[in-house]
Formats: C-alpha cells, sequence, structure tokens
C-alpha cells in the first residue's frame, strides 16, 4: 500500500462522485487516506468561499 497519495487525483475523482473505497482501491491507499485529504480539501473550499 502507498504511504504517498497524490491528493489532487482522489480529488479528482471525488468530483466524479466515486466513493471512498473505490478511490482508495484505484490508487492503491488507503480509505483513511481518501477521507483526510477530502476533508482537507473541503475545509479549503469552505474557507475560501468565506473570504
Amino acid at each position: 500500500m502507498r504511504t504517498s497519495v497524490d491528493k489532487a487525483r482522489i480529488i479528482q475523482l471525488h468530483l466524479q462522485h466515486l466513493d471512498a473505497a473505490t478511490i482508495a482501491e484505484r490508487l492503491g491507499c488507503s480509505r483513511r487516506a481518501v477521507h483526510l485529504a477530502i476533508q482537507q480539501w473541503s475545509a479549503a473550499q469552505t474557507a475560501e468561499q468565506a473570504s
């Protein structure tokens, strides 16, 4: 299993409405890594919209 994850690729797949398990399987990483990347991206989007 990979330890470094391409966050941009995770978000790209997330925006295609794929679930975390599918993304993790495709990228060879953990679901937790997928959830964390999506969570960080969502927080950044929220902060950007608030400013």
